[in-house]
């Protein structure tokens, strides 16, 4: 069994041939993603984003490089340029999301994207109630159906629109237990506004 010192030396050897590839070859996407991957390993969260930035910079089009330099400028404190990634990816599930492109966990991913990071909310509500149409297609698919329209529920809660939100969790109330581990009451008091949460609860009762 190799020692902790000969992992760590043959881990520094890696990383100096692809440095040294990346460094020969300024398109290499290749050895910028091994790099990606040793970093993250690491816990070298800069050198990470950087070659992160390199890679998004050789290709714009990399869901999961995209995603990862987003979430690396926001660790950062650099909101500007997290966005910039996300809108990108916005951009991306737009063009392959076309109307007749059922895919429910593509729908799913950019509901999720356009809820929590763009916060452009009507297209979370959108993609969401998407997945949830494609999932009620197949009886093999009623957890995503489900898990779709909650979903729906919490962006319209995040657009304010409760009465919308609090009529699809009624309907899926042991799905909310559930899943969430509390009742829709104690649910509302997570998502609605203080001063509306108390007629929410009783419009339950």
């Amino acid at each position: 069994i190799a020692s902790k010192a000969e992992e760590e030396e043959k881990m520094t050897r890696a990383e100096n041939l692809l440095l040294r590839a990346a460094e020969l070859d300024n398109r290499g996407l290749e050895s910028r993603y091994y790099l990606v991957m040793m970093y993250d390993r690491k816990g070298d969260k800069e050198n990470k984003y950087k070659y992160l930035k390199e890679a998004v910079a050789i290709n714009p089009n990399r869901m999961d490089f995209l995603k990862q330099a987003g979430d690396s400028a926001k660790e950062f404190g650099d909101i500007p340029e997290s966005m910039q990634y996300y809108e990108r990816m916005s951009q991306l599930f737009e063009r392959f999301l076309s109307r007749d492109n059922d895919d429910i966990r593509l729908l799913m991913q950019f509901g999720d994207l356009s809820l929590w990071e763009t916060r452009k909310f009507n297209l979370a509500v959108d993609a969401y109630s998407r997945a949830a149409e494609a999932a009620e297609k197949d009886d093999s698919f009623l957890a995503f159906k489900i898990e779709s329209e909650i979903a729906v529920a919490t962006a319209y809660y995040m657009m304010a629109d409760h009465e919308k939100a609090l009529e699809i969790f009624k309907k899926h109330e042991q799905f909310v237990l559930t899943r969430f581990n509390r009742s829709i009451p104690s649910l509302i008091l997570t998502f609605a506004n203080n001063d509306n949460w108390e007629r929410a609860v009783e419009e339950v009762d």
